[in-house]
């Protein structure tokens, strides 16, 4: 206990000083210092190992999370952290090593990405692990506070195995590896996992989303980090960053987060670039995260702009990372035009013949009007905003 403390101060002194010394890629990594950090409730005293967390796009303010292992079931907690309601899946009978859970929105609709992905047996090449892994695709339910039963028939189920091309020694032939991390990117709409490892590189995989239940193979996409990032220790060594327990990506696909017990590292997307070359980019460390009881679940909120992390422990507390350098849905005065945001409208004085357009965050226009107010009602999250040679990036809220 004594040196596990004296590491947590270790880590939290040098976080504080100086940029962290362990490198991505071989480059040493700058600090992020955009996001503050506070408890925003406790976890259901009934939920003892959280292991995954997701923010609801159906009921803003609400969250979907589950637990490590037990009945096959999600559950959605209230902004206080209490249990609004409880999901549970007909099929698997069992939850075994659920170990993430992520949102996909496509064709209107908003789906549940549960992971059983996790293999402990895989670890220093001492046994051969699974071959067949599990993905469970739902619908989002309606939150109302009623607990329901999600049918079999209603229950997408992805099987995957890998492709072999992680190749190391603690997964023996690459077919077998341990996992924490499930995300969907938007943009390229594919599945991502990425591996969790103690003493070896860790490699992100893809497959395509297709409707249904498939069988499927995960494909090797990139390693993330290189030979010049290796341990002098073990994933108990803060300044190495192996043993990856959580990632995410925003609902706009232009932001990623990964973490594991000490660290949470952030990359930004360029445009709609594929995710190796966003990976091959030096992230950033998020200086505002400290070590939690068990960190194994983050996830982005719908603005794209802040983000939670949960803990496994009992009545763990679940943290906001609020964004401090994003201009807001409010008042925004400038030299050449003022804009307010109230009420599904965007309202621009000054526009002198100039017409406002307004794009998403990989670069589309989602809309153009010469005249204010603008209505923005379907549109969530930061956008850009232009007005002549004015741009400003504004949060259109939830």
């Amino acid at each position: 206990m004594k040196k596990h403390l004296l590491l947590s101060l270790i880590t939290i002194t040098l976080g504080s000083l100086q940029a962290w010394a362990f490198t991505f890629n071989g480059q040493t990594i700058n600090e992020n210092k955009d996001f503050t950090r506070s408890e925003i409730c406790k976890a259901d005293k009934s939920l003892e190992e959280i292991s995954g967390i997701a923010c609801s796009r159906s009921t803003e303010g609400y969250f979907w999370v589950h637990v490590d292992q037990g009945d096959p079931k999600i559950y959605a907690l209230n902004p206080d952290g209490s249990i609004k309601q409880t999901v549970t899946l007909e099929f698997p009978t069992k939850n075994d090593d659920w170990e993430d859970i992520c949102m996909a929105s496509i064709d209107d609709k908003n789906y549940i990405l549960i992971g059983c992905i996790g293999d402990n047996d895989v670890k220093d090449g001492k046994s051969k692990g699974k071959q067949t892994y599990y993905i469970y695709r739902i619908e989002e339910p309606e939150i109302t506070g009623t607990n329901i039963s999600i049918k079999k028939n209603n229950i997408d189920v992805i099987t995957y195995t890998y492709d072999g091309t992680h190749n190391i020694d603690d997964c023996k032939d690459g077919k077998s590896h341990n996992a924490e991390t499930l995300m969907f990117d938007p943009i390229d709409q594919k599945i991502y996992i990425a591996t969790k490892h103690e003493k070896k590189i860790n490699a992100l995989y893809m497959t395509d989303w297709k409707s249904g239940s498939y069988t499927t193979t995960m494909q090797w996409v990139c390693d993330l980090g290189n030979l010049a990032d290796m341990p002098k220790g073990s994933e108990k060594d803060p300044n190495d960053f192996l043993y990856l327990t959580a990632g995410d990506i925003s609902a706009d696909g232009s932001k990623i987060l990964i973490k594991n017990k000490f660290h949470i590292l952030s990359w930004e997307r360029q445009g709609s670039e594929s995710l190796s070359t966003t990976f091959s980019r030096t992230p950033q460390h998020i200086a505002a995260y400290r070590e939690e009881e068990q960190g194994e679940a983050v996830a982005w909120a719908n603005n794209g702009i802040d983000f939670y992390t949960a803990s496994e422990g009992k009545e763990e507390p679940i943290f906001r990372f609020k964004n401090t350098q994003t201009v807001s849905a409010a008042n925004e005065t400038t030299s050449t035009c003022n804009l307010f945001v109230a009420n599904g409208q965007l309202w621009v004085d000054n526009l002198n013949g100039k017409t406002i357009s307004i794009y998403n965050l990989v670069g589309q226009n989602m809309l153009s009007n010469a005249q204010s107010p603008v209505n923005i009602s379907t549109l969530r999250g930061i956008h850009i905003v232009r007005i002549g040679t004015f741009s400003k990036k504004v949060n259109f809220g939830y």
